[in-house]
């Protein structure tokens, strides 16, 4: 087969989000993919079993953390994270970062 035959991915997966309405959930997992990112960017591989990003809701990012001292950490980076997030998906609205401590 030629390469006419194929279609970019790239191409059909907006067609694919927008037919099975799952834009919410894919913009979701990107946020909170970048989370991630830059959660290693900032604490290095220490953050994986420390912090994760729960969900993304509203344009409000729910973080988890493992106890008090990693919230604090997270707090502490909120601002930049923000910034960070809103830098790698400029078209979703990222308003806020709340942080709980998983118990």
């Amino acid at each position: 087969m030629g390469k006419d035959h194929f279609t970019q991915l790239s191409k059909l997966l907006p067609k694919i989000t927008q037919r099975y309405n799952l834009g919410r959930q894919v913009k979701g997992a990107l946020v909170c993919h970048h989370f991630g990112k830059i959660a290693h960017k900032l604490w290095n591989d220490s953050v994986d079993e420390s912090i994760k990003a729960a969900s993304f809701k509203d344009g409000v990012l729910k973080v988890v953390a493992k106890d008090s001292g990693w919230a604090q950490q997270v707090q502490f980076k909120r601002v930049d994270i923000l910034l960070e997030l809103r830098a790698a998906c400029p078209d979703i609205p990222i308003n806020d970062l709340r942080i709980r401590v998983f118990t």
